[in-house]
């Protein structure tokens, strides 16, 4: 750690955003697993099971549509990590 106190809490600043961009996307990857768990259980459920309602379609369509924009946002906090990573180098 370095002798001035401003230096070192900034050090530690940004130590702590990366910790919580981790552990955020940590969670959401967590998330993004149980969701496609679930879409998969379901669309072997409707491809074994025929349903005649159109209930089940539906939920595959917002189970989907839910995949894709937490996998966005997995991107994202990836990117701003990485960002965050290369702006902060010494090279």
């Amino acid at each position: 750690m370095p002798s001035d106190k401003r230096v070192a809490a900034s050090m530690a600043d940004t130590l702590a955003d990366r910790k919580k961009l981790l552990i955020e996307l940590n969670a959401n990857l967590s998330y993004l697993i149980l969701v496609c768990c679930v879409a998969l259980v379901l669309s072997l459920l409707s491809f074994i099971k025929s349903f005649d309602n159109c209930v089940i379609p539906s939920v595959m369509v917002f189970l989907y549509a839910h995949f894709l924009l937490t996998l966005l946002m997995v991107v994202k906090r990836a990117h701003a990590l990485f960002h965050k990573e290369y702006r902060d180098s010494p090279d």
